[in-house]
């Protein structure tokens, strides 16, 4: 474990690991990381009562980690700002974004960050989350057990609507040009067995689950894919995710 990440440290880009800090990262620093990361169209609409309410009439909050924070394309191109745009315009209605995402978080990172949300409850939430979970060599146990309280929570925030929880698999970042040096069966078997556990607890909660990690199979084969960091998804993968996304998202937004 300590020999992968030695190994990323080594590079310019890191393999979803905050630059600055390693694995063994302090508590503070990873919550000054987490509070930075948390973003919104209207930072001073606190809790939805800021001056620009009567316009902001639904929100949507973003969890997870650097596949949700975006990290390798711009603001712009991230899945959660294409499908909040394409909300915005289909339900001709202005949506706040709020994100809780960082790089490097593990499903027990963004557990600990829940409380720093700007609101109680939320119109829509996406959760991504658990790729670190794998890299970093977590068992099956931590993840289920983590990402069962995170779905559980992601519920709770829509006033336990949870027709309004849309959770987005894990990408396979062997499938690109950085991470092809980690590809093996083992991985790509985890990321599916956990991928399937995903699949099923939100068809037990009743809430949405989208597979994209097909999307990022076919980074070796089209490079178009994979972000300059030759790591991450580039904005045209993250529109195809958000074309998975945007039909769900809409349908329950509608009614």
């Amino acid at each position: 474990m300590k020999k992968r990440l030695l190994l990323f440290l080594a590079f310019p880009v890191l393999l979803f690991a905050i630059s600055s800090c390693s694995e063994n990262q302090s508590e503070e620093s990873l919550l000054n990381n987490s509070k930075n990361s948390v973003e919104s169209d209207n930072s001073s609409d606190e809790g939805g009562e800021g001056k620009n309410r009567e316009t902001t009439n639904l929100h949507y909050l973003a969890l997870g980690d650097s596949y949700t924070l975006g990290t390798g394309v711009s603001e712009e191109d991230s899945f959660p700002k294409q499908l909040n745009t394409s909300l915005e315009a289909q339900l001709n209605t202005k949506i706040n974004l709020e994100l809780l995402a960082a790089n490097g978080w593990r499903t027990d990172n963004l557990l600990n960050q829940l409380p720093d949300l700007n609101r109680e409850t939320y119109d829509l939430v996406t959760l991504l989350i658990g790729v670190n979970n794998q890299f970093q060599g977590l068992d099956d146990s931590q993840f289920t057990s983590e990402f069962s309280e995170l779905l559980d929570n992601a519920i709770a925030l829509t006033n336990n609507q949870s027709e309004r929880v849309v959770v987005i698999s894990i990408p396979d970042y062997t499938y690109s040009p950085f991470g092809r040096i980690y590809a093996s069966e083992e991985v790509s078997a985890q990321i599916d067995r956990w991928n399937d556990f995903a699949a099923s607890y939100s068809e037990q909660t009743g809430s949405h689950f989208i597979d994209v990690t097909d999307i990022s199979r076919r980074g070796l084969e089209n490079p178009e894919l994979i972000a300059s960091d030759a790591l991450h998804l580039s904005g045209l993968a993250y529109s195809q995710l958000v074309g998975r996304i945007l039909p769900v998202a809409y349908a329950e937004l509608s009614n």
